[in-house]
């Protein structure tokens, strides 16, 4: 596995979106990290449970001019999804680092199939899923995924064609260095 270049080395060690200090509570980090946050839940859950979930934050009747918590809005993510997301929001909330990932693969005999690893070497168990884009030799580009909680993770992806290219998220949707 080799290491890749850190991307977003500027999220490490800052204050965390959670309850950040007094002198920190309109920075950067809260809003520019807290988007980030929201574009990457949308990548976790898909666009449709994602839209579904801000119409109905949006539109609870309940809530109306009366106060939020972050915890009000994980419990309805968790629920519209259908799954616990408490580990990956609770990851990007409260610390002060990013995922730090290590990848690689190895190709079978024939290159048509190949062991795909991930590491994160954080020290923090983050709950993520990660685009991977694989391009083979009759021209296809191949758009597959990695589900990484905690320190390390693989998965075996088989095509039709030999292996030209791997790429670990793409189109950089994920944040981590």
């Amino acid at each position: 596995i080799s290491p890749l270049p850190e991307r977003v080395g500027y999220w490490i060690d800052r204050p965390s979106v959670y309850d950040p200090p007094p002198t920190q509570l309109f920075n950067d980090v809260v809003y520019d990290k807290g988007a980030w946050i929201l574009h990457m839940l949308r990548m976790r859950i898909g666009d449709d449970i994602f839209y579904e979930l801000l119409w109905a934050w949006l539109n609870d009747s309940g809530r109306p001019y009366h106060n939020a918590t972050t915890s009000d809005f994980t419990s309805l993510a968790s629920g519209m999804a259908g799954e616990d997301l408490s580990l990956f929001f609770d990851s990007y909330l409260t610390e002060t680092t990013v995922p730090h990932i290590q990848w690689g693969y190895k190709l079978s005999d024939d290159s048509k199939s190949m062991n795909f690893s991930m590491l994160d070497v954080s020290g923090v168990d983050f709950d993520n899923i990660y685009p991977i884009k694989v391009m083979t030799a009759d021209g296809t580009f191949h758009d597959e995924s990695i589900h990484l909680i905690g320190p390390s993770g693989e998965a075996e992806f088989n095509f039709d064609s030999e292996i030209i290219s791997v790429e670990l998220d793409p189109n950089h949707s994920v944040l981590w260095a």
